[in-house]
């Protein structure tokens, strides 16, 4: 999950990814508008964390994270609350 939770600065986005693939992750404001977007190739199995300090103001925010290895894939949606 994000933490730290609610936050004034930075958030941390720790997950883990069950083998070889690749993530997009996307930090959504309220509106559903995209604030921020990674994507990455992993070579297999661990666990990878995001830092996101965005220039988005308070309110708040939702992580959606789409992993897949071509055959599976795994979505996962969080939220946290960034304090102004």
């Amino acid at each position: 999950p994000p933490y730290p939770n609610p936050t004034r600065g930075a958030v941390h986005l720790r997950f883990q990814l069950p083998s070889k693939g690749r993530y997009r992750l996307a930090v959504l404001n309220s509106l559903g508008q995209v604030a921020a977007l990674f994507e990455k190739e992993v070579p297999g199995l661990g666990w990878e964390e995001v830092v996101w300090e965005g220039p988005e103001g308070g309110g708040l925010y939702f992580v959606r994270l789409l992993w897949t290895d071509g055959r599976r894939s795994v979505f996962s949606t969080q939220s946290f609350l960034r304090l102004e």
